[in-house]
């Protein structure tokens, strides 16, 4: 069995009936060689996709891989692609699936060694005539849209029509985006935006009617999607053409019409960056741990919640309830009571200002242990400064000994470059001994470091404001950890303290200590006991 590959790059040609043409093509070679051909057609793919991966290509070779088709017939070799790559690695799938290709107007037989010389030849060839057509299409394109300020394709943007191929504001779509522009200005957030565009049954750009997709969307808005409109550049009135490129090329910016003012675009703006790590709607309410909270679950970030009418403040992991529109998130690791968890970190922190604990007494103990080290290093040093006066001595003991004709010259000339060598290397075994005792002598400056940051925190750590704590939690606590162990709450605190260098030659250092404390699940309510510390 004999089967046609036929394809065309975008949905544009398909619809122009440009695979018609290769079909009908086809069918009169077929007719000519007195053949039958059933057809294998991808529409609106490109080449630059392997074979496999496309739809109708992966179908193909499966129907040469069970016995079904032996010959594979193209147009043109630049049909199984438009990349050198790609082409070579589609002949040589089909071929060792079992298939022989052929083009119904190009000359090649892929049997003999020129035969695939000559196929080399055309695949570069292809992809050659590919870049050359990519780039006066892109230099046409960019005439156009400097000269003519025309939408050259691509998702008509949301509150905007297209009318003679240039871009106009719709009417009732800019009111829904200049509605959104003041929502988000005004201090609300994307989120509630979201649920009252869902709630208000209001379609998004991709099922208007004008937006096309391959793929299916859920036609809801999202607080991304929401989020995603209001940062683009053209409501105000400028445009990027080739921004969005992943080639490099020259961007054209524009103007088009406008929907906002700058000052209300820059306005919403701000709001969304005062927006991005916890919802205004939970502003009236202090989180300290905000932003540091990890799954151990999913691994996204815990964000400070409250019950609309109720005092009490929790942290819930964003998996939990991340927005899917009608989807429901399926994380299953526990709500955490706020006023539990960061008095658990909080009063770690204070006593470990207040009694630096176990982690400075193993410090302590480095620094003892570090200055034995020193001791011994010292002692090495001073060895080695006398084997490198020695060489000086026996140097000079060795040009005496040829001044009295002892030794020849050629002797004395072989015992002064081993004399040489050998003092070089004890003067780089030299230095590295030198840094090997800067580097303990640090250990003992980190420790008096971290000791005296200690020693600040405790003197006013009892009347610091909620700023100042959120910032010594920020610097002494990278990260904490959730997780859901056996019904129980497990808490993990990684603590950071930092050793700051004083001279130039050394980087501040960073000791980390980890601590876990496990609660029972009840505590993941409002109610607080007595609170241990975990440091």
């Amino acid at each position: 069995m004999i089967a046609a590959y036929l394809r065309v790059s975008t949905e544009s040609q398909a619809e122009r009936g440009t695979i018609e043409a290769q079909r009908e093509f086809a069918e009169k070679y077929a007719d000519l060689h007195g053949i039958s051909l059933s057809y294998y057609a991808d529409d609106g793919f490109t080449g630059t996709i392997p074979l496999s991966e496309r739809p109708v290509g992966r179908q193909l070779m499966a129907d040469i891989k069970s016995g079904k088709i032996n010959e594979v017939f193209v147009y043109k070799i630049d049909r199984l692609g438009r990349n050198t790559r790609v082409i070579l690695n589609s002949v040589y799938e089909l071929e060792q699936a079992g298939a022989v290709i052929k083009s119904m107007t190009e000359p090649f037989d892929t049997s003999t060694p020129t035969g695939r010389f000559v196929l080399s030849i055309m695949a570069a060839n292809a992809a050659l005539d590919r870049d050359n057509t990519v780039e006066r299409l892109w230099h046409g394109a960019n005439r156009v849209a400097r000269e003519d300020n025309r939408w050259l394709g691509g998702i008509v943007p949301y509150g905007y029509k297209t009318i003679d191929k240039h871009l106009q504001i719709d009417e009732q779509e800019s009111a829904v985006v200049l509605m959104m522009y003041e929502w988000v200005a005004s201090g609300k957030s994307c989120t509630k935006l979201a649920d009252w565009l869902n709630a208000m049954n209001i379609p998004t750009a991709y099922t208007n009617g004008r937006a096309k997709r391959k793929v299916g969307v859920t036609g809801i808005w999202t607080p991304g999607r929401v989020r995603n409109l209001l940062v683009s550049t053209i409501y105000y009135g400028h445009h990027e053409y080739g921004k969005r490129s992943d080639k490099k090329r020259e961007t054209v910016h524009r103007k088009m019409p406008a929907i906002v003012s700058q000052e209300l675009w820059q306005k919403c703006q701000d709001g969304i960056v005062g927006n991005r790590i916890i919802d205004p709607a939970n502003r009236k309410h202090d989180y300290l741990l905000r932003g540091l909270i990890k799954c151990a679950a999913c691994g996204l970030n815990y964000t400070g919640m409250y019950f609309k009418g109720k005092t009490n403040r929790f942290y819930r992991c964003n998996g939990k309830a991340k927005y899917r529109g009608p989807i429901p998130g399926t994380c299953p690791s526990p709500n955490v009571s706020a006023d539990y968890i960061e008095n658990l970190v909080w009063d770690g922190i204070k006593a470990m200002a207040k009694n630096p604990g176990e982690e400075l007494e193993k410090m302590r103990g480095t620094v003892k242990s570090d200055a034995e080290k020193e001791q011994q290093l010292e002692k090495e040093k001073r060895a080695l400064l006398s084997a490198i006066e020695n060489k000086a001595h026996e140097r000079e003991i060795v040009i005496d000994m040829a001044r009295k004709r002892i030794i020849t010259q050629e002797e004395a000339t072989d015992q002064l470059a081993k004399l040489a060598s050998e003092k070089t290397l004890l003067k780089e075994q030299a230095v590295l001994l030198e840094l090997k005792i800067k580097e303990v002598n640090t250990s003992s400056d980190d420790f008096v470091s971290i000791e005296k940051m200690l020693t600040q925190l405790n003197d006013g750590i009892d009347n610091l404001t909620f700023e100042e704590k959120r910032a010594v939690v920020n610097q002494l606590v990278p990260r904490i950890r959730v997780s859901d162990v056996g019904g129980k709450t497990k808490i993990d605190v990684d603590i950071k303290l930092i050793a700051h260098s004083h001279t130039d030659n050394h980087a501040n250092k960073c000791y980390m200590f980890s601590n876990s404390a496990m609660i029972d699940q009840r505590y993941s309510s409002s109610r607080v006991r007595n609170v241990p510390s975990i440091i």
